[in-house]
């Protein structure tokens, strides 16, 4: 699984899925992104709000952080709960 994350360094919402990632054992390649990158044709095209963060995944992008955590917790297995239920409560 690759998985990147288009975002500035030290970005804190960055910050916050690079941790989920680290703790859920997904490898999340930072490619550092500066805001006004965010609005060429190329990065529009991964979030036509052209904001960020983003991740480029092989399904293709998610954004959005909290999209973008709940796409990690459940890719993990580890963090979103065994059962609907424990999901719920994640949510």
């Amino acid at each position: 699984m690759s998985i990147k994350l288009y975002a500035p360094a030290g970005n804190f919402r960055a910050n916050s899925i690079l941790i989920a990632g680290e703790l859920a054992g997904v490898p999340i390649e930072l490619v550092q992104t500066e805001y006004s990158e965010t609005k060429t044709p190329e990065f529009l095209k991964k979030n036509p709000l052209g904001k960020i963060p983003v991740i480029e995944t092989a399904e293709g992008p998610v954004f959005e952080t909290t999209a973008i955590l709940r796409y990690i917790a459940r890719v993990s297995g580890k963090l979103y709960g065994a059962s609907n239920y424990e999901a719920g409560l994640v949510d």
